[in-house]
């Protein structure tokens, strides 16, 4: 048995001992006004969902990944049939406290109409959002690219899928291209050759990389990797750059999880953005928000994240509140505007309910453009 799986195979048996309870509460309170008929195997379905769950995940990780893919699809499928049962679910117990009802399988059919069109939204092409910033004139007419948590070699997002997003975003004809962080999900020696289509990403003058947790949760070089497809790895380091208004900074670090490696591995803001030049706006790239509070006493004008994917499936998004200062969009944290990309992949379930897949463009403006009222 691979070390990894021997070391989650604790909290594997911890979190499957919460989801039979809460399976079991699905069953409780969807199945008395089921049809006799459809009791039983809705009795099955619900075991074999609630143990897919785990299974998936070690297939996930082990030597029969391709052999048994589509286990591990059903259990991410089921992942996501699930919460959003379980949301719809609570929402009958809540109220059934406020006014007098009768539990029914409502529900079921609810959870089956949210997951086919939470499936339609997140297997269709991630929406292009723009934002327009106003910063010092060292920042006029600069355009950048995020693109974040692809997650690639996740179902559905394949070597064919990243072909697509790269001409998309090639479109925009953008300076720069940011990728922060969970580019990838699987082995390294299956994920890595899907990464080629990142080589034909041409950015007017620069393309640069950040690590994501799912990077080294899963193992490999994957910093080496990107460089040979053309990117400038930030890792704990900066560039800096000339406009005809002055100088401005793009900096990164590799996400927090790497201080789990040891003592001398760190993610550190204070050494990314630590310079001597006269520089007039800088930018953070940090696979996660909470990598704000790392900051010290250096400056940093927009700090660009993601992990978060906004959520993914709505009520989700409030429990990624407890852990990240800010789920999407912007929020000014001591004096830094920080930015949680929504993610343009996904991961485990192929679903987006209330939130959507994204590429976003941020274009500095001399002054904000005149709209239309």
């Amino acid at each position: 048995m691979p070390n990894r799986i021997r070391q989650i195979l604790p909290m594997l048996a911890m979190i499957t001992s919460i989801l039979s309870a809460i399976h079991y509460l699905i069953f409780a309170i969807t199945s008395p006004n089921l049809p006799s008929s459809l009791q039983i195997p809705f009795i099955a379905l619900l075991v074999a969902g609630v143990l897919s769950i785990p299974l998936g995940l070690i297939l996930s990780h082990g030597p029969w990944r391709e052999r048994l893919m589509h286990i591990t699809h059903f259990a991410y499928f089921w992942m996501g049939f699930f919460f959003l049962t379980f949301s719809f679910v609570l929402i009958q117990l809540l109220l059934s406290f406020l006014i007098e009802h009768h539990y029914s399988y409502w529900p079921l059919l609810a959870a089956v109409l949210a997951s086919t069109w939470a499936t339609y939204r997140a297997l269709g092409p991630p929406r292009i959002i723009t934002h327009e910033l106003i910063g010092p004139p060292a920042m006029n007419d600069v355009s950048l690219v995020q693109i974040s948590d692809l997650h690639v070699g996740m179902p559905f997002l394949n070597e064919k899928w990243l072909s697509k997003q790269v001409e998309r975003i090639n479109q925009l004809q953008p300076d720069f291209i940011a990728v922060t962080g969970d580019l990838a999900d699987g082995p390294f020696e299956h994920v890595s050759p899907m990464l080629a289509p990142l080589a034909n990403l041409k950015p007017l003058q620069k393309k640069f990389y950040v690590t994501g947790n799912h990077e080294f949760i899963r193992g490999g070089d994957w910093e080496r990797r990107l460089s040979e497809l053309g990117f400038t790895v930030l890792h704990n380091t900066h560039e800096i750059f000339q406009n005809a208004g002055g100088k401005f900074m793009i900096a990164g670090v590799p996400d927090r999880i790497i201080t789990s490696r040891g003592s001398n591995f760190e993610s550190s803001p204070h050494k990314a953005l630590a310079s001597q030049e006269n520089v007039s706006y800088r930018i953070l790239l940090a696979h996660e928000p909470k990598s704000v509070f790392n900051l010290r006493g250096e400056k940093c004008d927009l700090l660009l994240s993601g992990h978060t994917h906004g959520g993914q499936i709505f009520p989700f998004a409030l429990l990624v509140r407890l852990a990240q200062p800010v789920v999407r969009g912007f929020k000014k944290i001591n004096g830094v505007l920080v930015f949680a990309h929504m993610g343009t992949g996904f991961w485990g379930p192929p679903m987006r309910w209330l939130t959507s897949s994204e590429i976003v463009r941020f274009q500095w403006l001399k002054k904000p453009k005149q709209r239309l009222q």
